[in-house]
């Protein structure tokens, strides 16, 4: 009788500690997950920029819009990310992609876990007021896509400009004009790492590398977009091919071609 009772005690708790198993479907087991660190602007809003952990699936699904099932918590500067499953959407955005989930990094974070049924991936994180950094501890079913990552400096834009190969001079002339405003300073990220601003245009037959700077004073800023509105009017014709665009780390946002409409 003893060992009888012993037998079902023995059953209760091994039933007990699978209970404690994160449920996990097979389509998050078919899949690698990559995930990176960003900045982004809730609501696609003007407003101070927040840590963002991103994660994608390195298998593409029919619908552009599948999205990743997860939970999760923070305790002691852990993040622990438990993945569950893939979610399928009720509506297909017909283009092909991977499935894509996010949430909120604290800025106390010291270490990522990434959980999958009974695997644990570990990253050691170091955010900064100017990079986000990981460090893999260890690594089996995800894939850290930047190592370091540049937080956007406060007060600071960038400005992104492209040409047609006739007018390749139009960006350093903008450039030039900015000079007006002695408040101004151009600085650089120095080092590997993503950079939170557009590196360079796109699109254009003439594309050339962003140019980030500082300003001092909200007006300054705002005096920026002037300048941009009276360059354009002077020498930026429309469905010529040229543009200037300027990115705020705010999210403030001015175009050239905005002006020329």
């Amino acid at each position: 009788m003893r060992k009888l009772l012993l037998l079902v005690l023995f059953l209760m708790l091994v039933s007990c500690e699978k209970d404690k198993l994160p449920e996990v479907d097979q389509t998050i087991l078919e899949t690698e997950i990559d995930f990176f660190a960003r900045e982004i602007h809730e609501n696609n809003e003007q407003s101070s920029p927040v840590l963002s952990l991103d994660f994608k699936t390195t298998k593409i699904y029919p619908c552009y819009n599948y999205y990743i099932n997860f939970k999760h918590s923070f305790e002691n500067e852990i993040l622990t990310v438990e993945f569950k499953s893939i979610g399928q959407p009720e509506i297909c955005l017909t283009a092909f992609g991977p499935a894509t989930g996010s949430l909120k990094l604290p800025l106390s974070t010291r270490q990522l876990k990434l959980v999958r049924g009974n695997t644990t991936d570990l990253y050691e994180v170091n955010i900064t007021t100017e990079t986000v950094a990981f460090e893999i501890i260890d690594s089996s079913f995800s894939n850290l896509i930047f190592d370091k990552t540049f937080r956007l400096p406060e007060n600071s834009f960038a400005v992104v400009c492209g040409t047609n190969l006739e007018d390749t001079g139009l960006c350093d002339e903008f450039l030039n004009v900015l000079s007006d405003i002695p408040s101004l300073s151009a600085f650089s990220f120095e080092g590997e790492g993503r950079i939170p601003y557009p590196d360079s245009s796109s699109g254009h037959w003439n594309n050339t590398e962003s140019k980030y700077f500082l300003y001092e004073n909200d007006s300054d800023f705002i005096r920026v977009g002037e300048l941009l509105e009276e360059f354009t009017a002077e020498y930026i014709e429309p469905n010529q091919g040229n543009s200037i665009a300027i990115f705020s780390w705010d999210n403030r946002k001015f175009y050239s071609w905005i002006s020329n409409n």
